[in-house]
């Protein structure tokens, strides 16, 4: 009897272990092939949504610590989109597969020209780069700066590559003005 009142107590606490591990933002720290990475994207219908992080950021461990293991968070993300952590920098203490991937890190952060942590890219299903935001902040902060993958006018790269094409009406540049300014200061949309 006392066994099975001992197990009874427990019972609340095993339970909201379990439930604490299945949420939040579940993440593919490792890449082996990115064509794999690709292909999952597409299968599930899902966008790719790339962590870049430094192990020295405070503002990174942040953002793991106390935003993606949230429910609310990981139910948006795990359902929109493909999660992948790159490390990027180089420590004495990284493992076989992150040092592997370091060619292709490098590649990355030049493509994407991220020099700043936390730094987060979101690509199509096709790896086709839709939108980039930079640093941390709360729940609702994730979530706004994500959401805008559902809107082209604030996308980032959209908007950029329309510039480089020649576009230049008046509410494009409005739009461009304030997305470069919400990506990279965190200054709100209109």
């Amino acid at each position: 009897m006392k066994k099975l009142i001992a197990v009874l107590l427990l019972l609340p606490t095993l339970l909201m272990a379990q439930k604490k591990e299945d949420v939040g933002v579940k993440f593919i720290h490792k890449i082996t092939n990115w064509s794999d990475i690709v292909k999952q994207a597409q299968k599930e219908d899902k966008y790719i949504f790339i962590d870049c992080y430094t192990t020295w950021c405070g503002p990174c461990k942040k953002v793991q610590e106390e935003i993606f293991t949230q429910k609310n968070i990981g139910d948006f993300f795990n359902a929109n989109f493909v999660n992948i952590k790159l490390q990027i920098d180089e420590t004495k203490n990284d493992d076989e597969a992150t040092i592997s991937l370091r060619p292709f890190i490098r590649n990355f952060v030049d493509r994407y020209n991220v020099n700043s942590y936390p730094t987060f890219i979101i690509l199509d299903n096709f790896g086709e780069p839709i939108h980039k935001f930079i640093g941390a902040g709360d729940s609702s902060f994730f979530i706004k700066h994500t959401k805008v993958i559902f809107d082209t006018l604030k996308q980032y790269y959209y908007l950029t590559n329309q510039f480089n094409n020649g576009r230049s009406d008046i509410n494009f540049y409005k739009n461009l003005i304030e997305t470069r300014n919400y990506v990279f200061y965190n200054l709100d949309f209109y």
